[in-house]
């Protein structure tokens, strides 16, 4: 069986008209062999018919025929001069006149992406080129007639020959995952979006689920002044969890007010978007299933906090919780998938929590209690507000007190107040802001009128 001229001729005016590929009368062979494959698999009864079916129908079998059409030869980095072009000399103008007219927004069409491997070149080459990307919102648009070859983009896997052909290692280390017996793209390459490596506040208003993206914290884990090996527990279920694991996690910090709950949960946030991961802070209580595709769709891999979870999770013997249940299977759906997902929760009060949330393995696998800090840690607190000479001096005074690190910078901001108004240094006044704070703070308060 042959394509006719005139069938030819059909074939070919309909491919144009459906996807714009031209293809020259010198080509006939390469359709002909094609359309032939197709009539075969499809049990058509000659060409003519063929033709009938898929230009009247417009069936899933043209976009196979089109699929057929393609040539998807590709590669990374493929043709390296326009890609050095590119970086070295396009993409550098474009940023300093995007940041001159106050404008950190870009937009990149790769037409004819084929299997993926020009846009994910593109965005490395964006990667590398703006170190602040985070700051920006990019976004590349990937496009092709190929279903088969967009399906492969998608998905982001190729074969590590395929990789190491042409990308350097240094990049291959950066932003391939090697699962293998393939190269996987990263997910801050792949699934690049506006809230990707953001700290994000989430909050409920009668009409929907609302956001606003917030400045990141500045607290390191180094400035936690915490036991180190409850510092290194949390560490390890939380940033190093979310590097290394595929399960999600859920964690419960707890302690009395001050300890540093909430200064941690800093920290972790940091760091999780240092590493280039989301982060999301619940502000309320919210939606939890719009919550929930908010999360997978747009955050994963995240850090997930909220913070005094006992106004959700207060125990049933003590009072009725009609939101419990919606909570629990919230819970149910983060901590048992594999979306590298850590729900950090804290609370003043694990007593009051439901047995359903606090000892239940799978929902929450860590309880992590923050104590007041012991003398060594009083006197890292005031060197940190103070001075190492202010602390070695006055320490003591502070012992045995149930002070917090919240206290501290408390007697820190009441001694600068009184030095300033006794027109007298700091360590004059350090004790008698010792006292202020400790009378003004005890549980049976014994602050006077006066300062």
């Amino acid at each position: 069986m042959t394509l006719t001229d005139q069938e030819f001729r059909l074939f070919r005016n309909l491919i144009y008209e459906e996807s714009g590929i031209l293809i020259k009368e010198t080509r006939k062979e390469f359709l002909e062999k094609r359309v032939l494959k197709r009539i075969s698999e499809t049990g058509a009864s000659s060409p003519y018919w063929y033709y009938r079916y898929i230009a009247s129908m417009k069936t899933d079998e043209l976009l196979v025929l089109l699929d057929l059409m393609t040539i998807n030869e590709t590669s990374f980095f493929r043709n390296r001069p326009q890609i050095d072009f590119f970086n070295n000399s396009i993409l550098p103008e474009l940023i300093k006149k995007k940041e001159t007219g106050g404008s950190k927004t870009l937009r990149i069409w790769s037409a004819g992406c084929s299997t993926g491997e020009e846009p994910y070149s593109i965005a490395m080459g964006i990667c590398e080129t703006i170190a602040y990307s985070p700051n920006w919102n990019i976004k590349i648009f990937a496009s092709d007639i190929s279903l088969a070859s967009l399906k492969i983009a998608k998905d982001g896997e190729y074969s590590e020959d395929k990789v190491r052909a042409t990308v350097d290692d240094h990049l291959i280390d950066k932003y391939f995952e090697n699962n293998g017996n393939f190269f996987r793209i990263k997910d801050e390459i792949k699934n690049n979006n506006p809230l990707r490596n953001k700290h994000l506040y989430i909050y409920d208003t009668s009409d929907c689920l609302a956001g606003t993206i917030k400045k990141r914290p500045t607290v390191n884990f180094s400035d936690v002044i915490l036991d180190d090996t409850l510092k290194s527990d949390i560490y390890d279920n939380t940033i190093f969890h979310l590097e290394k694991m595929v399960e999600n996690n859920g964690i419960i910090l707890f302690g009395k007010p001050g300890v540093g709950k909430s200064l941690v949960c800093s920290a972790i946030i940091n760091e999780a978007i240092n590493k280039g991961f989301s982060t999301c802070y619940l502000c309320s209580k919210v939606n939890f299933e719009s919550l929930s595709e908010l999360i997978r769709e747009f955050l994963t891999p995240c850090i997930l906090i909220y913070e005094d979870i006992d106004s959700l999770g207060q125990d049933r013997k003590e009072t009725i919780n009609t939101e419990l249940s919606s909570f629990l299977q919230f819970i149910n759906g983060l901590t048992e998938g594999n979306d590298r997902i850590v729900f950090i929760a804290t609370t003043n009060y694990l007593e009051h929590l439901d047995d359903a949330i606090k000892n239940r393995p799978m929902r929450f696998n860590r309880k992590f209690e923050f104590k007041y800090p012991n003398n060594d840690q009083i006197n890292k607190l005031i060197t940190l507000y103070f001075d190492k000479k202010t602390s070695d001096k006055y320490s003591t005074t502070c012992y045995n007190k149930n002070f917090t690190g919240a206290h501290i910078k408390e007697i820190k901001r009441t001694a600068t107040i009184l030095s300033v108004k006794d027109n007298t240094d700091i360590d004059s006044v350090f004790e008698k802001s010792v006292k202020l704070v400790y009378d003004n703070f005890s549980i049976t308060l014994r602050n006077k009128p006066g300062f």
